[in-house]
């Protein structure tokens, strides 16, 4: 009984210094030091504010994406229904940070629109550079090859076009919500340019499966150049050079 008491005193003190540190600690005010401290640290819940750009909303788990002038991170959305957050609102955010489920985030426990905000300048990084979630979270663009897309009704609140790219050797995956359908066919193998929020897809030991591209408007993916149409009397000949990425449409001659 003595061990058990005892045991509940040195949890309850400990406890007691984890909340009370959090509490009067001096808040952190910029993305990339909470990206820098180590998960030990984050455990003990430093309280943030800082003020930054809404660059991504997702209703479906009320996650929100924001960026200030250092980096970009993950926010628990608060669910009280006094706040609605928007694509592109500069935001002042009160909350406290933790390691997350693969790096670490903010839970928002206040936020107020100060305006309307700028996006970051967007960075253009070939696949290597999100291979191994360096940029989770980051506002960043990205060009790859249409390889395949569809509409998913049901993934997500919002109707959402689905799109799989391959860039430089990988692969990721691509949601942006659009306001009303149509045929995106002729997109396949088409080269695109992607701008961003660059999402980790990991699993339950903090390990890294996928990437998957939050993309908050449709008008931030540009279609650079389209496939070309070949005559079939030109395909599959020898050639000395590495064969072409992209997929070929025959092009056959009547006559």
């Amino acid at each position: 009984m003595r061990a058990f008491l005892l045991c509940f005193i040195v949890l309850t003190m400990l406890c007691y210094s984890k909340g009370n540190c959090a509490a009067t600690a001096v808040p952190l005010t910029r993305l990339r030091d909470v990206l820098e401290i180590s998960n030990e640290m984050l455990s003990t819940n430093p309280p943030v504010e800082v003020r930054a750009v809404v660059t991504c909303v997702d209703k479906s788990y009320h996650m929100v994406f924001v960026q200030d002038a250092t980096a970009g991170i993950y926010v628990e959305g608060n669910l009280s229904p006094t706040f609605a957050h928007h694509f592109g609102d500069l935001v002042e955010l009160e909350g406290i940070s933790g390691p997350g489920k693969f790096a670490p985030v903010i839970k928002e426990l206040k936020v107020r629109v100060v305006g309307q905000g700028t996006l970051p300048p967007t960075g253009i990084y070939p696949f290597s550079e999100f291979a191994g979630g360096q940029q989770d979270s980051q506002w960043v663009g990205v060009r790859g090859i249409v390889r395949a897309v569809s509409i998913d009704r049901n993934s997500w609140h919002e109707t959402v076009l689905a799109m799989t790219v391959a860039s430089g050797g990988g692969r990721f995956t691509v949601r942006v919500p659009i306001a009303r359908e149509q045929d995106f066919s002729s997109w396949i193998d088409s080269d695109v340019l992607i701008e961003g929020v660059c999402g980790s897809l990991f699993n339950t030991n903090r390990q890294l499966i996928g990437i998957l591209f939050y993309v908050p408007d449709l008008r931030l993916i540009k279609v650079e150049t389209q496939a070309k149409e070949v005559p079939f009397s030109s395909l599959m000949q020898f050639s000395p050079v590495k064969g072409p990425q992209h997929r070929v449409r025959g092009k056959h001659r009547q006559g």
